[in-house]
């Protein structure tokens, strides 16, 4: 014979209210919010406590409520700041999450937290900072090794425009002078270091320099494109101008006589070649001034 339970109470087969999680009190389904998550279909609060819910954390994130002087303000492009509690345009905030997209609170109010909270935690900020600026180093020299490199004539542009700048220019040159003023050897040995790395660009400034002291016309002149121009090939007398040769830049028509200091006028040569040549025209040359180095 089956065993019968009669202290078992059975459950509605028809459920129409639930006690709400906040207020504990029991109201109908229809004061309930749906949510398929739960076994019941329905919220665990009333929508009256998550209306109340949703006010007060609106309060807290300094949404106006309709009716209120802020709402009204709001719709007139300005905002109430919760700092200063001024009203102020909407440009006067930063972007952010809150009404209208605008933060709560406005610049200058955040400026001047910014302000007061870095001078009372001013040794603490600083030493973090020297700490994450150590223990970065490596990343940070890749991280900017990477830019450069791929921005390199995009960051020079900015740079010589940046020095065209007359603010720039005195600027600089008073940096200069005062760095030699009490540097005199670094400075000194930089220069040679520079020299000995650049010949061709020594070369270059030196020859722009005389031009412009001889009055003629000077234009913009690379001797590394005029190297790769016309190679290592001495036009004066027209032999190859070996790893041992001294090589040196020379004008077809000297600057002494009107010539301009230009690409199509300067072509490599032999530095003795030069010497013999002079001021003179390459027609006005003895053939056995166009004889070339002995070795």
């Amino acid at each position: 014979m089956p065993t019968v339970y009669h202290d078992v109470q059975q459950q509605p087969l028809f459920v129409f209210s639930k006690v709400c999680n906040v207020c504990l009190q029991e109201k109908p389904l229809e004061q309930f919010s749906k949510a398929k998550e739960n076994k019941d279909g329905y919220r665990g609060q009333c929508k009256a406590c998550m209306r109340e819910w949703s006010k007060n954390h609106a309060r807290k994130q300094g949404v106006p409520e309709r009716g209120h002087a802020s709402a009204q303000a709001l719709e007139q492009g300005t905002k109430v700041c919760k700092g200063c509690e001024k009203e102020l345009p909407l440009d006067a905030f930063h972007k952010g999450i809150g009404v209208a997209g605008r933060r709560p609170t406005c610049k200058e109010c955040v400026k001047q937290w910014a302000h007061s909270y870095h001078e009372a935690n001013k040794e603490r900020l600083n030493a973090d900072s020297r700490t994450r600026y150590r223990a970065n180093r490596e990343k940070r020299l890749k991280r900017i090794g990477i830019y450069q490199k791929a921005n390199h004539q995009h960051r020079m542009q900015k740079q010589r425009e940046r020095l065209a700048r007359p603010e720039q220019r005195e600027r600089r040159y008073l940096y200069y002078a005062t760095f030699r003023q009490y540097y005199p050897e670094i400075v000194r040995e930089r220069g040679r270091r520079w020299r000995r790395a650049n010949p061709l660009k020594v070369t270059q400034s030196t020859s722009r320099y005389h031009a412009r002291k001889q009055a003629v016309t000077v234009e913009q002149v690379d001797f590394a494109r005029i190297l790769e121009r016309d190679g290592r090939w001495c036009y004066i007398c027209e032999r190859d101008i070996l790893p041992h040769h001294v090589l040196e830049f020379d004008h077809c028509i000297p600057i002494s006589r009107g010539g301009p200091h230009s690409e199509e006028n300067i072509h490599p040569v032999h530095g003795i070649c030069n010497r013999r040549k002079a001021n003179k025209l390459l027609e006005e040359m003895f053939p056995i001034m166009r004889r070339g180095p002995s070795d």
